[in-house]
């Protein structure tokens, strides 16, 4: 009497482990939905279909994110890169973006790919909710991408008065902020870019962006440069201290210089003394 009712437990369990296998398997598929719904409407002039175009993303993300993103032994890096398609490559352990705490993690690929990747990241990250007053407020909170972009670039996505960026803001919903000139040094190439809000307007306003960015004629040697130098010095490459030996420490140089015939006598100096004094310090300065 006993076996029926055990077999029939039994069936419970597997019907009750398709079920949930189901479930799972729907979440997973979320992320291109998403990504062809953010790319909507967007591509460049010719062939290139909708999200098909070349693009990279350089973000910025938090020690604690990052390890988020690797998973145990790389493993969520690289189920990332496998679902999405997109080249994922993080900022090893202490390099982080210049200027700040953040490491760096550069996304390349189809624009859809690594706005699928963007999708899938962001999943991996804490849902905390946002806290009102000691409490946990309703609303969830929000996403948020960082984003660096080269200030040549810059300009595409804010537009002639800010127009083009307003136009984004409108269309995605999301909050977007670009970083200040007056936040900048003379030696920084690049600007922050900062998007927030839902998962679906972040995805749809990081995708308007890209693609303005992937129109630009100078996108495709800035893309080909920032790869370049991720495989080969990496995301951060290294800083020259001020004590290290210039490369052009031993090169030769001649200097040709045209003086007028009153001059010559003031670089001679009396019986040559100043053309000597001169040949010393030159002396002293080569040792």
């Amino acid at each position: 009497m006993a076996e029926p009712a055990a077999e029939a437990q039994l069936a419970d369990h597997e019907e009750q482990e398709v079920e949930e296998h189901t479930v799972e398997q729907q979440d997973g598929d979320e992320e291109a939905p998403a990504a062809a719904s953010a790319c909507e409407g967007l591509g460049l002039p010719g062939d290139t279909p909708s999200g098909g175009q070349s693009v990279i993303a350089k973000l910025l993300i938090s020690n604690a994110a990052a390890g988020s993103v690797i998973g145990k032994g790389g493993q969520t890096i690289e189920q990332i890169q496998k679902n999405s398609g997109a080249r994922v490559q993080l900022s090893r352990a202490g390099e982080f973006y210049p200027g700040t705490s953040e490491r760096v993690l550069l996304l390349s690929g189809t624009l859809h790919s690594v706005l699928t990747s963007v999708f899938l990241m962001l999943e991996k990250l804490p849902k905390e909710p946002v806290m009102a007053m000691g409490r946990a407020a309703a609303k969830p909170r929000e996403d948020a991408v960082k984003m660096a972009v080269s200030r040549k670039l810059c300009g595409a996505v804010i537009g002639q008065k800010g127009q083009t960026i307003r136009d984004f803001m409108q269309d995605s919903g999301a909050t977007i902020r670009v970083q200040p000139l007056s936040e900048l040094t003379p030696s920084d190439s690049e600007r922050l870019i900062t998007v927030s809000g839902g998962r679906d307007k972040v995805l749809r306003a990081v995708a308007l962006i890209l693609n303005t960015l992937s129109a630009d004629d100078k996108f495709s040697s800035y893309m080909d440069l920032t790869l370049q130098l991720a495989n080969t010095q990496g995301l951060i490459p290294a800083v020259r201290t001020s004590t290290a030996r210039s490369v052009l420490a031993n090169a030769k140089v001649q200097l040709l210089m045209a003086l007028q015939d009153e001059d010559v006598g003031a670089v001679l100096g009396k019986k040559g003394q100043t053309l000597t004094q001169i040949q010393q310090v030159r002396g002293l300065l080569d040792n």
